[in-house]
């Protein structure tokens, strides 16, 4: 997996966003990132994936292991949507 480098993490007034800076598009891509969000796409940035992303993250947060992948599954799918993932 990839990061998309049309994509950068910006932060304003204590909100996370991606934004797209693809030149040439009419519409730019705006995605709003709460903070596991943004330490998820942090993660992916420094190359982890799977287990080791799952891994950073249960010693980040005090979750349920099984709700957990479930929703960083679910992030890594609308990160795909967005174009901001790319396998």
């Amino acid at each position: 997996m990839t990061i998309n480098p049309n994509f950068v993490l910006r932060e304003l007034a204590g909100e996370w966003l991606l934004v797209s800076i693809e030149e040439g598009e009419e519409i730019k891509r705006l995605l709003y990132l709460n903070e596991i969000g943004k330490d998820i796409y942090l993660h992916l940035k420094d190359g982890l994936e799977g287990a080791a992303l799952l891994d950073a993250l249960y010693q980040e947060y005090d979750a349920d292991p099984q709700i957990l992948k479930a929703d960083v599954e679910a992030f890594l799918l609308t990160l795909r949507d967005y174009r901001i993932l790319q396998d």
